[in-house]
């Protein structure tokens, strides 16, 4: 069953109205989700595919927080509000140090927001952006079970562990990255430049020319009659590609592209599996019960792909399966992780078990990228390699065929 789109509006225990976007497989299961937040619905509405993507791009945020601020800014409010400050001092001491204009503005806002009475998730998540939907439930998390310091030092190390990864994946695809790029201009100056000065020679010599030089002259002649339409259609597809990434049908298919690409594939699922143990570990140890912590992992969860086996473990849990049941029978939880999970069923301490499990994941995580950065480079100047000196061959093998019947003459 595919989810919807659906517009609310509420009242909340402090009898303020509140409206907002949320996905669910029904109009029932919406309600429930909404009534285990004690909200008073006061209208629930389905919101069609257009709307909601004109919605989406409405509320993209101008400005960006990096991943090294979010994790400086949670491990810095958690100290200063466990030192017994309030938070719109604490967010005013913060406000003040930091650098980042945007970080300033938004702090400013939810300060305001904090005075009409709203509570810090409730905050952050009106600002349109800025911080993501992981931080902002695991904030709420965090004000539900009385432990806000707590969680924000645990929300800082998280993301300071995200920032380092993804920072290590950067320094690993620098390189090759610009070995491609250089590669591709040098390909293209050999096939439209180099070559076609061989080319008038190629023709005078009256004898049959290679098959690979035949090949690349005809590659060549194509390339210097189309290169407007070359140009032309990689313009289109990076137009398309910005301008459709985030409309659901695209994004589906792209997420299953991605999520089987060879190396890259099996990286995402661990990284999925690393957020899913780790998240739920944190929500099972702040007292949060089962079906609310997967309801709110599937709205946190990116990848759509993965999101709907989120849907389809909530689904099997509501029909009295155990977890580890339901996992065995979703691809994206591997046997090892079912196993884990089982362990941490039969003996109560799902929240510990799944802090092992990140751990277990993050460490393969890292293995792998290790791995890769070591196979990539000698992989890709191989394969580069190649390329090129096939092309150096197509040009020099009729100059070695014209220097020999020239020698034997």
């Amino acid at each position: 069953m595919k989810e919807m789109d659906f517009l609310y509006k509420a009242i909340n225990v402090r009898g303020e109205e509140v409206s907002g976007r949320m996905s669910a497989l029904s109009e029932n299961e919406a309600l429930e989700i909404l009534g285990s937040q004690n909200l008073l619905i006061v209208e629930l509405k389905k919101q069609g595919r257009l709307q909601a993507f004109l919605t989406q791009q409405r509320s993209l945020h101008i400005g960006k927080v990096s991943l090294s601020e979010l994790a400086q800014f949670a491990r810095d409010l958690g100290i200063i509000l466990q030192s017994g400050i309030v938070i719109l001092e604490a967010l005013e001491i913060l406000k003040n140090r930091s650098r980042n204009p945007v970080l300033k503005k938004d702090l400013v806002k939810v300060q305001d927001a904090l005075r009409r009475g709203e509570t810090l998730s409730g905050a952050l998540g009106s600002l349109g952006g800025s911080f993501p939907l992981l931080f902002i439930f695991l904030v709420k998390t965090g004000e539900s079970s009385g432990e806000l310091p707590r969680m924000l030092k645990v929300i800082g190390d998280y993301y300071e562990n995200t920032y380092q990864n993804r920072q290590k994946m950067k320094e690993i695809l620098s390189y090759p990255l610009l070995l491609i790029i250089v590669s591709i201009m040098v390909s293209f100056l050999l096939l439209t430049v180099v070559l076609p000065q061989f080319t008038g020679i190629f023709e005078s010599m009256d004898q049959e020319l290679p098959l690979l030089t035949t090949w690349f002259i005809d590659l060549s002649n194509w390339l210097r009659g189309h290169v407007n339409w070359v140009i032309i259609f990689l313009v289109a597809i990076l137009f398309v590609n910005f301008g459709t990434q985030s409309m659901p049908p695209v994004k589906i298919w792209m997420d299953h592209i991605k999520n089987r690409l060879p190396i890259y594939g099996k990286m995402r699922q661990w990284e999925f599996l690393m957020l899913f143990s780790k998240v739920l570990g944190i929500l099972s140890n702040s007292g949060l019960d089962l079906m609310s912590a997967l309801r709110g992992l599937k709205e946190i969860t990116k990848n759509l792909e993965y999101q709907a086996a989120i849907t389809k473990l909530i689904e099997a849990v509501k029909r009295g399966s155990s977890m580890t049941e339901a996992m065995a029978e979703i691809a994206v939880f591997e046997e090892t992780f079912c196993q884990f999970m089982a362990v941490g069923e039969s003996s109560g301490l799902i929240g510990e078990m799944m802090a092992m499990t990140s751990s277990f994941y993050e460490s393969q995580y890292k293995h792998r990228m290790g791995m890769l950065q070591i196979m990539l480079e000698p992989l890709l100047l191989l394969i580069i390699g190649g390329g090129v000196l096939l092309m150096m061959l197509a040009i020099m093998l009729p100059v070695f065929d014209l220097y020999l019947i020239y020698s034997n003459l």
